[in-house]
């Protein structure tokens, strides 16, 4: 009796199999985030009606979920900003007490350091 060997179909089939699943690892530890990153500037932007702003800080939550960072959009400087499922919030400030303020009370645990 003799062992089935693989032929060049088989091993290119497996190949790509290959290729497939780390390109999905490499894309769940990598490319998901710089896609959420991309997304939740974007969305910064549109809420602010500009488009130049400059980020810094820019960084996932630790919820997961959270985009959270510093944002300019001129001369008045930077200004911190969260972006969740629910809303993207730019700092509301302490006197505003409309939709933004509520869901900016979150920021703190939402956004805080996990390095």
């Amino acid at each position: 009796m003799s062992r089935p060997v693989l032929g060049k179909v088989e091993w290119t089939v497996v190949a790509v199999i290959a290729a497939v699943v780390l390109g999905c690892l490499v894309w769940s530890v990598w490319g998901y985030s710089s896609w959420k990153i991309a997304s939740a500037k974007s969305a910064i932007m549109e809420k602010a009606g500009v488009t130049v702003a400059a980020f810094t800080d820019v960084r996932i939550g630790v919820d997961k979920r959270t985009v959270c960072g510093r944002v300019s959009f001129g001369p008045e400087g930077y200004r911190r900003f969260m972006v969740d499922p629910v809303a993207a919030v730019i700092d509301p400030g302490q006197d505003d007490g409309g939709v933004d303020a509520i869901l900016w009370r979150d920021y703190p645990r939402a956004c805080a350091r996990h390095d």
